[in-house]
């Protein structure tokens, strides 16, 4: 069964309150909701997990060893 996700932004009110206006479901339509609060996302993980890694490439003896293959 194919299944689809629509993301939506909304803003909890007052008492917990949250509306979700504008979606793609029939009245009646029955759906799944996760919740996660929004954090601003920064990516400065992904930056330091790519140019970290690098430090693998630099490896002497791999370059020897495939310059010679």
């Amino acid at each position: 069964m194919q299944q689809l996700a629509y993301r939506t932004d909304a803003e909890v009110r007052d008492g917990g309150k949250l509306e979700l206006t504008h979606l793609p479901f029939k009245r009646g339509t029955y759906v799944e909701v996760i919740l996660m609060k929004w954090e601003e996302d920064d990516f400065s993980d992904l930056l330091r997990d790519s140019t970290t890694s690098l430090d693998f490439w630099d490896n002497p003896i791999d370059d020897e060893e495939w310059n010679h293959a």
